[in-house]
């Protein structure tokens, strides 16, 4: 009689392991499905960028509440913003200031901002868009999510683009 009982138990646990089991087949399945049907919509454009220009949003980025529009860090055809991206992801040290401000601009930014650009480089950044005035281009940032700081690029004698003034709130 117990043991009865006790096949019982056995036979009801084994259907109950087998009804999980089709429930998680059928999960798995689905997801295959929707990604077949993903990668079949998607595969019908021949770039990434003409897939999104069709979309609702139309390939625009976001606005961000402090930043307004955003820029996009691999597809930007603008040099300013991409170069705010690279600066900013990139590694504080001597080479930072060769690299990316004007030698007319280094002391003062060194003094200003040293101890800042050490603790916060290299930052996850998130990049507005340019914005230009002259012959200067003003680029804000949000760095780490809560700092924004705003980098100004002037364009130098070989046409390179050189930070001369950063602020930060």
């Amino acid at each position: 009689m117990v043991s009865d009982a006790l096949d019982d138990v056995h036979r009801e646990f084994d259907n109950f392991k087998l009804m999980i089991q089709n429930q998680e087949m059928k999960k798995s399945l689905l997801l295959f499905l929707l990604l077949c049907l993903l990668l079949f919509k998607l595969s019908a454009f021949e770039t990434t960028k003409e897939a999104l220009l069709l979309s609702p949003f139309k390939g625009e980025l976001p606005n961000h509440s402090v930043l307004g529009v955003l820029s996009d860090p691999i597809t930007t055809e603008n040099e300013a913003e991409f170069l705010t991206f690279k600066a900013l992801n990139d590694i504080y040290d001597n080479t930072w200031f060769e690299n990316y401000v004007s030698s007319d601009a280094v002391y003062y930014l060194n003094k200003m901002f040293a101890v800042l650009l050490r603790n916060t480089l290299p930052a996850k950044a998130v990049v507005g868009r340019q914005v230009v005035k002259g012959n200067l281009r003003v680029v804000d940032a949000m760095i780490n999510d809560s700092l924004k700081i705003t980098l100004t690029w002037e364009e130098e004698a070989d046409n390179s683009l050189k930070i001369i003034l950063i602020s930060a709130d």
